[in-house]
């Protein structure tokens, strides 16, 4: 997400603020509020605060809990680009940890454009990949109208670990972490 927002800050020239528990990375240029709730710093009033200031992207460090959740989701239907992370072993899991939190479908809907699940492994070359799983809004609409499946195109982090491994390029205790 820092790459994201350097690259808006820096190619986009975008206005960027950023709410962290703790701020993990200084980014020259954009605003980053850490949590501080002995100082009356937290989540409800950074939110209202970030709101007035109208931002172009809001970056969250981690949705954590129903509070955090709900902000995130005010904040995208307000207009705002809003990125964030949420403990999911995939992309199925986000969605379905957001609705655990009280997140409305028809929130998830009109709100999240993208769910991306990731993991860099090691190949044998001792290379760093990316793989990633994504779900667009199509695949977002079809999984809560198609009692929580995904489309036939749709391929997961564990199809490609596998592929992976079919073609040489990591080995079954790879994809066996990973999945």
């Amino acid at each position: 997400m820092y790459h994201l927002v350097m690259f808006a800050k820096e190619k986009l020239n975008l206005n960027i603020i950023t709410v962290e528990d703790p701020v993990e990375q200084l980014v020259k240029g954009i605003t980053q509020v850490s949590i501080n709730e002995k100082a009356g710093i937290n989540y409800e009033n950074s939110f209202k605060a970030i709101l007035r200031c109208d931002p172009d992207i809001i970056l969250i460090g981690e949705i954590r809990d129903s509070n955090i959740a709900k902000y995130v989701i005010q904040a995208s239907l307000s207009g705002h680009l809003v990125l964030s992370t949420i403990h999911a072993s995939d992309g199925k899991g986000a969605l379905l940890r957001l609705r655990e939190m009280g997140i409305t479908i028809q929130e998830i809907r009109q709100s999240i454009l993208r769910v991306l699940n990731q993991r860099l492994i090691t190949t044998f070359d001792n290379e760093r990949k990316l793989i990633y799983e994504q779900l667009t809004h199509f695949d977002i609409d079809y999984f809560f109208n198609n009692n929580h499946t995904l489309p036939t195109h749709f391929h997961s982090l564990s199809y490609h670990l596998k592929q992976m491994s079919k073609e040489g390029v990591i080995c079954e205790e790879t994809v066996n972490r990973y999945i």
